[in-house]
């Protein structure tokens, strides 16, 4: 019986040490650096702390969920209630400004909804990449 008990003893301490030296001599998985998924060419996309820090230069008081709330309504509500969503990029800041001006009452949307539709686009626009 002490012979059974030692054996199974020292079979339970190999197993742990060879489970943890396995462990330990696992060859580290290669990390690579991961490139952060491509902005849409339309713009079209939820913004994120980029585009946050972005329009805070412009306007302090803007918040992640404001810019959010302008996302959500451009590219789920209102906006394509009518329409599809327009390609962000293809207008100006004044054109913006003039378009959400004569859409917002169509859109029977606020004044703030419009203005964070307007600082999720200006927020877009500022950080759209640059072609190389």
């Amino acid at each position: 019986m002490k012979r059974t008990t030692t054996t199974l003893l020292v079979l339970a301490f190999l197993i742990a040490a060879a489970c943890s030296s396995t462990k330990q001599a696992a060859t580290p998985v290669a990390t690579t650096t991961a490139l952060p998924p491509a902005k849409p060419s339309d713009g079209i996309y939820a913004p994120g702390n980029e585009e946050l820090s972005a329009i805070k230069l412009r306007n302090p008081n803007v918040t992640l969920e404001h810019l959010t709330e302008g996302y959500v309504i451009y590219s789920k509500g209102a906006c394509i209630n009518c329409h599809g969503a327009n390609n962000i990029y293809q207008h100006g800041e004044d054109q913006w400004k003039h378009i959400l001006d004569d859409m917002a009452p169509k859109a029977n949307i606020s004044n703030a909804q419009k203005a964070a539709v307007y600082a999720y686009i200006l927020s877009i626009k500022a950080t759209r990449p640059k072609k190389g």
